[in-house]
C-alpha cells in the first residue's frame, strides 16, 4: 500500500517540473511594534545581504495596509528611507516598494520619512545606465513610489525636479517604464 501523502508530493513535484508553479501568497500581519523588531535588525545589519532580504521582506508584508501603517506609526520608515541611497541596488529598490507602500496605504501622511524619500527617488530616475535591468526596475519602482507619493507630495517632487525626470522616461524605449512614468506625471499633475 503507497503512502497517499508521498504520492500527493510526487504529483506536485511532477506539476512543477513541467511548468511554472503558481507563486504563494502569504498575508503576514505583524500588528505590533515588538513584531516587526526582528525585520528592522535585519534592514538595520551591517551586512549587506541580511540588510537586502529584510527589506525584501518588508517589501512584501509592507502591502498590506496595517503592516504599511505599522511601519510608519513606529518610525521604521526613517531606517527604511536611508536605504534609498546604498551602495546596492537591490537594497534600493527594496526601500523604494517599501515607500510605495507605504505611502498607498496612508495617502494623507505628511510623514517626514516620506518627504525626505523625495529626492533620493528622484536622483534614481536620474541613473544613466538603464540596459541594465536592475537599473531599469529601480526606475520602474521610482516611478511607481512617486505616483504614490503625488497624493501628498505632490508639490515637492515638482519642486524637486520630479516631473522633469519623469518626461525624460515617458520616452523610454522601455515601455513598462514609459508607462510608469507616465502614470505617475499624471498623478503629480492631478493634484
Amino acid at each position: 500500500l503507497a503512502d497517499p501523502g508521498i504520492e500527493v508530493l510526487q504529483t506536485q513535484s511532477r506539476a512543477a517540473a513541467h511548468g511554472l508553479a503558481e507563486p504563494m501568497q502569504v498575508e503576514v500581519d505583524l500588528q505590533e511594534e515588538k513584531n516587526l523588531e526582528p525585520l528592522m535588525q535585519m534592514v538595520n545589519s551591517q551586512y549587506c545581504d541580511v540588510q537586502r532580504e529584510g527589506l525584501a521582506v518588508l517589501g512584501r508584508i509592507s502591502e498590506s495596509n496595517g503592516n504599511a501603517t505599522l511601519l510608519l506609526r513606529s518610525g521604521a520608515m526613517t531606517e527604511i528611507v536611508r536605504h534609498l541611497q546604498s551602495e546596492n541596488i537591490d537594497c534600493q529598490i527594496g526601500a523604494t516598494q517599501i515607500v510605495a507602500n507605504v505611502s498607498k496605504a496612508n495617502a494623507s501622511a505628511r510623514d517626514a520619512a516620506l518627504a525626505q524619500s523625495i529626492r533620493p527617488i528622484i536622483n534614481a530616475m536620474g541613473m544613466t545606465v538603464t540596459d541594465i535591468v536592475a537599473v531599469a526596475e529601480l526606475q520602474r519602482q521610482s516611478c511607481i513610489a512617486l505616483a504614490a507619493l503625488a497624493n501628498t507630495f505632490a508639490h515637492e517632487i515638482f519642486e524637486q525636479g520630479g516631473a522633469n525626470a519623469l518626461s525624460q522616461h515617458q520616452q523610454s524605449s522601455n515601455e513598462v517604464l514609459a508607462r510608469e512614468a507616465q502614470t505617475a506625471m499624471s498623478a503629480i499633475n492631478g493634484q
